[in-house]
């Protein structure tokens, strides 16, 4: 199964490639993260397109890209939206703005929704 993570504000395509280099200092998604880079339309706004895909495998790799995303946005200083999509189309949008000084629960909370999502994307 296949996740697409697209980056989202301000030096989306270097916070892309900040990103894709985190990931894949995992052990358990090395080899398994890419970024698919694509110049804009000449009529369309804004920079480039940025879209990082990685591939699961049954056996916890969900769990551990869902906390690893977590871990990456509790560091940016800037504001930062991640949109993790399934290949069913489905989404979830991450902010690090709310995640940036989270309580236990809050965090828990994000991490139970985004596991559920990539592990009903990996069973398909």
């Amino acid at each position: 199964m296949v996740i697409a993570i697209r980056v989202i504000g301000n030096a989306s395509a270097d916070e892309a490639r900040e990103l894709r280099k985190f990931l894949s200092e995992e052990d358990e998604l090395r080899g398994r993260v890419n970024l698919d880079e694509h110049d804009p339309r000449p009529d369309a706004l804004g920079g480039v397109s940025d879209i990082l895909s990685v591939a699961l495998v049954p056996g916890g790799a969900a769990t551990v890209l869902s906390g690893a995303l977590i871990a990456w946005l509790r560091q940016r200083r800037s504001d930062i939206t991640l949109r993790v999509e399934n290949a069913t189309g489905s989404s979830v949008e991450l902010r690090a703005k709310r995640i940036k000084n989270p309580d236990v629960d809050e965090l828990e909370g994000i991490l139970r929704i985004l596991n559920e999502e990539l592990e009903e994307s990996s069973e398909e």
